[in-house]
């Protein structure tokens, strides 16, 4: 899955949660985080720290993969 915007990270982020099921509460324990930050970040709100956001999708068993965009697309 190509993610282009922090909404879609966000929705990827929720869906994989229900997958594994877990409450939003589960997953903010495990990042060591608070359930309000984990909902601000499956709504996609732009002021989600980079570091927790790497540390959720370990979480998750997600990873990021960073690739070179075709400059013509």
């Amino acid at each position: 899955m190509v993610i282009i915007t922090v909404m879609e990270l966000g929705m990827r982020v929720r869906e994989r949660r229900k997958e594994l099921g877990m409450s939003q509460t589960m997953l903010a324990e495990r990042v060591r985080t608070t359930r309000q930050w984990i909902s601000y970040l499956e709504r996609g709100k732009r002021t989600t720290e980079v570091g927790m956001v790497l540390d959720t999708l370990r979480a998750l068993g997600l990873f990021v993969d960073v690739r070179t965009r075709d400059p013509k697309s």
